[in-house]
């Protein structure tokens, strides 16, 4: 069974053809035509920013940088980040300086290598240190790795120390319960 012809295309050629006499509701319909629904849906296409591009690159190169932690207390975005940062300072330095993509990755790697590296140094040990070698490895400041190590050591014994004084609680908590 073939598919009806819409009814405003049969009023519209019945009129043409002279059988009927144009109805009052056609010049009004001509002023304010019908709305045409597309029956594909409008996808709006995907912002993209340089920093966005940059980033990704970076995260590419340095997957570790993924595991780096948020500051959350911070109020600025581009702070929030060591990748962020990174990618800030990657297209200022494109923009200013007219630098090729590849030349300014390698010195905003430069200008942040103590952010970049040390982070992940601190990112591997943060649940061991201390306040105070919090602050000096994420000040940034030069450390050799004999003194970076040390650090390690010290936090890695005073973990293991707590772990003894708790085994040893949890023991003796046992201990009396079955008596």
């Amino acid at each position: 069974m073939p598919r009806p012809k819409p009814f405003l295309k049969n009023i519209y050629a019945l009129v043409k053809a002279g059988v009927i006499e144009k109805p009052l509701w056609m010049s009004a319909h001509r002023m304010a035509p019908q709305a045409v629904i597309s029956k594909k849906p409008h996808v709006i296409p995907e912002l993209q920013f340089a920093s966005d591009v940059l980033r990704r690159e970076l995260l590419e190169k340095r997957p570790d940088l993924r595991r780096h932690p948020y500051d959350l207390m911070t109020t600025d975005k581009k702070d929030s980040h060591v990748a962020e940062k990174f990618a800030q300072r990657q297209e200022e330095l494109m923009k200013e300086h007219s630098l090729s993509k590849d030349e300014a990755f390698h010195r905003a790697e430069r200008e942040l290598h103590s952010q970049l590296y040390r982070t992940t140094e601190y990112g591997v040990s943060s649940g061991l240190l201390n306040h105070e070698d919090k602050e000096r490895l994420m000040s940034g400041a030069p450390m050799d790795k004999d003194e970076f190590s040390k650090i390690l050591f010290e936090a890695s014994l005073r973990d293991a120390k707590t772990e003894e004084s708790v085994l040893r609680n949890v023991q003796d908590a046992l201990n009396a319960k079955s008596r």
